[in-house]
């Protein structure tokens, strides 16, 4: 499952107790996130496939 939220520029959202993500920056296609955490917490970035591979295979795990 997913949570889709749409936020403005300054806006951000809030994860567990002590970590926020803002965004930033945006210019044409690119937003800029600023992420606030603790030393402890492990950020990392990962690229999700494109849509039509997703969309595809959501509509083989449907089927099944």
């Amino acid at each position: 499952m997913a949570l889709v939220l749409k936020r403005n520029l300054g806006q951000g959202i809030k994860l567990g107790d002590d970590v926020y993500v803002e965004i930033h920056k945006v210019s044409g296609r690119s937003v800029s996130l600023r992420i606030v955490a603790p030393q402890e917490v492990r950020i990392s970035r990962f690229e999700l496939p494109p849509l039509a591979k997703r969309v595809r295979r959501w509509k083989s795990n449907k089927e099944n």
